[in-house]
């Protein structure tokens, strides 16, 4: 007999909406149509789907998920049959994933699976969870505490950076529109600029964030030096937030709006996971190292880039004697082919 019945929503709702509550759907759908604008929406545990209903009155797109056959069979539309923890749709499907009282349905060990097909098939995320909830008609199975579900359903923010030069301006605009349109869905962008003077941070920092590392040794001979110096200054920054991975990507790499994601999909708990690229300007030959790479907080923390001299892929290939990857204090990943990855000339 299905748990989520008629009797169930009976007991729950039959006084305010029979199928499901209404009574605060119109309000919500204005206030995520504000925050978000009229993109792709999913609400799961979304019931007969009045939320749904409404978002696409207001000029969204927006479909449900159920794993009640009772509410899709009498929901307004737009509601498919399914369980969180097993979502039917591809990756980055949504703009944003909703939902308003699911999370106690399903036991603890579950959370983890659940919420990473969340993070799988949206880029923004917003959950209302009810916080010890001994209301038996809920049927609830699980019942935490608030600091338990902010725990539970967190979004790790990562820093993505960039030391650059104004030798790097033919790629510029590339970078910046594919650093603002990155699909993960909590992260942050810092550029260290470390040209001659601060002209190339005045033309182009209205669009991200960048600092200008003032008083660098020009010498092209000599460039690996002011690379080190622009990272010492983006690691200040990142051991200062609460970032768990710094994303790393050269100032002519153009990776795909999914780069994150595919990094932490492939690489899991590795403190660096890098991925290749074509070499500049060779051709056909790829290239390894930090151009494209997801560096772990543990790693950061670390190893210190400001005493660094040398190239910042060999100075950081070279810590922890005899090198990271032989040391095994570190774990590294290196993924040929996953994603294409543009060197732009």
């Amino acid at each position: 007999m299905e748990k989520f019945d008629k009797k169930y929503y009976d007991d729950i709702w039959g006084h305010i909406g029979g199928v499901h509550r209404h009574d605060y759907c119109e309000s919500l759908a204005d206030r995520l149509i504000s925050k978000y604008g009229k993109v792709r929406f999913l609400d799961i545990g979304c019931g007969c789907g009045h939320l749904v209903k409404l978002l696409r009155e207001k000029g969204a797109e927006a479909y449900g998920i159920d794993v009640s056959e009772y509410v899709v069979a009498n929901s307004h539309g737009n509601v498919l049959l399914g369980d969180v923890r097993d979502l039917p749709f591809k990756d980055n499907s949504f703009d944003v994933v909703f939902s308003q009282g699911l999370w106690g349905y399903f036991p603890e060990e579950d959370v983890e699976k659940a919420w990473s097909e969340c993070l799988r098939v949206g880029k923004h995320q917003e959950h209302n969870y009810d916080v010890d909830d001994n209301d038996p008609t809920h049927q609830y199975v699980l019942i935490k505490s608030k600091e338990f579900w902010e725990e539970k359903l967190k979004v790790p923010k990562i820093l993505v950076t960039c030391p650059t030069h104004q030798c790097k301006e033919y790629s510029m605009q590339q970078w910046i529109d594919m650093a603002k349109n990155l699909t993960y869905p909590n992260y942050d962008i810092l550029m260290v600029d470390n040209s001659p003077d601060d002209s190339y941070v005045k033309k182009w920092g209205n669009q991200v964030p960048m600092i200008h590392l003032p008083n660098q040794d020009q010498d092209p001979q000599r460039m690996g030096n002011r690379i080190c110096a622009s990272m010492s200054v983006i690691q200040k920054h990142f051991l200062k937030g609460n970032y768990t991975h710094w994303m790393n990507i050269e100032a002519d790499n153009i990776p795909p709006k999914d780069v994150i994601e595919t990094l932490l999909k492939y690489g899991q708990d590795a403190d660096w996971i890098s991925h290749c690229y074509q070499a500049l300007p060779w051709g056909d030959t790829v290239q390894q190292g930090i151009g494209c790479s997801l560096l772990s907080r543990k790693l950061m923390t670390e190893f210190d880039w400001a005493t660094a001299a040398d190239t910042p892929d060999s100075e950081l290939w070279n810590f922890a004697k005899p090198d990271v990857r032989k040391s095994h204090t570190y774990k590294t990943v290196e993924l040929w082919n996953i994603m294409d990855v543009k060197h732009l000339k």
